[in-house]
């Protein structure tokens, strides 16, 4: 018979850090809280977060049998996907090679921020971790984590500006192996808190 908890309905909010940051702990950061370090909620998206692992195999088969008699992983990516709702120089530097400044209002000049792109070689890696919630049994939300250790982010489709259309900055995630993790963590790692400690 299955879990009914372990059924999910929930959005994600996406967080962004420089890589090596250390991740929030399971037990003293709640559902929603602050990570702290330098983890930065990237803001509103609009549309739902979408992770995929994919690998890719070799089968050995010898002449003394008619299929594969061993297989080996010779490939694996972690992706995922959303589409950022606040476009601001914050997020315009996550997507694209550039710099952003902030001038504030003051007497005779108006608040802005100039974005500036093009021309960079170099691709900045990032950690990012996602989170949802799951209900625990006395009704309060514990949250589910994602976690790539490195990734590099680009911009994905069009900024639009419509009149019937919100511009949106849509953002593809992918995941670089971190060499410095054990064999078998060197993607990513996921955190499940089922129940409140006691």
């Amino acid at each position: 018979m299955g879990t009914v908890s372990n059924l999910l309905l929930t959005g994600a909010r996406v967080m962004i850090a420089p890589t090596g940051e250390a991740l929030p702990d399971e037990t003293s950061v709640a559902y929603g809280a602050s990570w702290g370090g330098s983890w930065v909620d990237v803001g509103f998206t609009q549309s739902p977060l979408r992770v995929s692992y994919s690998e890719s195999q070799v089968g050995i088969s010898p002449q003394q049998a008619l299929g594969n008699v061993k297989k080996f992983r010779v490939g694996e990516t972690a992706r995922a996907s959303t589409t950022l709702g606040e476009v601001n120089g914050t997020n315009l530097v996550l997507l694209m090679p550039g710099a952003a400044s902030d001038v504030a209002a003051g007497s005779g000049q108006k608040g802005w921020t100039e974005y500036s792109v093009g021309g960079s070689l170099t691709v900045t890696e990032k950690a990012i971790g996602f989170e949802g919630f799951r209900m625990d049994a006395a009704g309060n939300q514990q949250p589910v984590r994602v976690f790539f250790w490195k990734v590099v982010l680009t911009l994905t489709g069009d900024i639009v500006f419509g009149r019937n259309e919100q511009m949106t900055l849509g953002m593809a995630i992918e995941a670089l192996e971190d060499q410095g993790k054990t064999v078998g963590q060197r993607l990513m790692k996921v955190h499940i808190i089922t129940a409140p400690a006691t």
